[in-house]
């Protein structure tokens, strides 16, 4: 073969092989002193890991195929806590890659003009949140309007989000997506919004404690706002006294039931209900899709199983 058509084809090769993943370093005493700066090298496939310490610092993310997590994840799990400042007037980080992975974060305090501050906000195709904590954020994580997308949440908690009237927020707020699915995390004292509210095709909700308290107010524990398929199975859930809606405990459709399904199951799910209420419903399904509700159980005030019809 011509000696110049092989370095023609070597050179070539070396354009479009993918860039080796690295791992970058942020925090005091590393390479980099702030996700600003990260985010301005970043490329895709690399591991940004953060030293143990509390950062009012954003970021937003453009890059595919990244993890964030706390330096030495996961043998040492010290806190790396984001709080007090937005990108883009959106939220703490804003992320429109696609296949990133955020490990053992905490973000705080997220607030905009908007009344929407995000810890996270998400506009990519495939999201994946572990053993993070969402605190008095307007929103914890909120994401855009894409058919594609999939979003995983487990082992992590969101507290105190949200806020009230005009523009209520959400502990989780996922729009139109193809697929959401929480485990095994913990949704305690939203204000006003919902604990988590979905307009996925598909959603999974297993595992988890999603309650009021004594003193949250939140609305619908589960609003799975156009319908869809869906799971919520194993979930420990309660109605707090200060509820700002004591109509209903989980509601599907309660928007139009305007995504496609094919199974509404909910099943081994433990409700408590500490309203002074005795006209709370569990599952309010308003879609066309005929549920499947097996072996959940039921404490405090009376609780009216199922409606198929709108909160009076």
């Amino acid at each position: 073969m011509n000696i110049k058509l092989v370095a023609l084809l070597i050179v070539s090769l070396l354009l479009v092989a993918p860039l080796q993943a690295r791992t970058l370093y942020m925090g005091p005493g590393q390479t980099y002193q702030s996700m600003q700066e990260v985010q301005d090298v970043i490329q895709e496939g690399d591991i940004v890991e953060i030293v143990p310490g509390t950062y009012r610092d954003c970021a937003s993310l453009g890059v595919d195929n990244i993890t964030i997590r706390p330096k030495g994840w996961p043998n040492h799990k010290a806190k790396v806590r984001f709080q007090d400042v937005t990108c883009e007037g959106k939220g703490i980080f804003v992320i429109t890659g696609d296949n990133v992975r955020i490990d053992g974060l905490e973000f705080i305090n997220a607030k905009v003009p908007d009344l929407n501050g995000s810890g996270i906000r998400f506009n990519g195709k495939r999201l994946f949140v572990f053993d993070s904590y969402f605190y008095n954020n307007e929103v914890g994580i909120m994401t855009g309007d894409h058919p594609e997308a999939d979003i995983f949440v487990t082992k992590s908690v969101f507290e105190s989000n949200g806020k009230p009237a005009p523009r209520w927020g959400h502990g989780l707020y996922v729009n139109g997506a193809k697929r959401l699915k929480v485990t095994d995390s913990l949704f305690i004292k939203q204000k006003t919004g919902h604990h988590i509210k979905s307009r996925a095709i598909y959603t999974e909700v297993i595992g988890n404690e999603i309650a009021d308290g004594m003193d949250g107010n939140a609305s619908y524990s589960i609003d799975i706002a156009n319908g869809g398929s869906v799971l919520i199975e194993d979930n420990v859930i309660q109605k707090g006294p200060l509820s700002d809606n004591i109509t209903t405990a989980i509601c599907i459709g309660c928007e139009g039931g305007t995504n496609p399904g094919e199974t509404i199951i909910v099943r081994n799910n433990k409700f408590t209900n500490d309203t002074s209420s005795n006209r709370v419903v569990f599952l309010r399904n308003l879609t066309s899709t005929k549920e499947q509700v097996e072996n959940n159980t039921f404490e405090g005030s009376k609780v009216k199983l199922i409606s198929n019809d709108f909160a009076s």
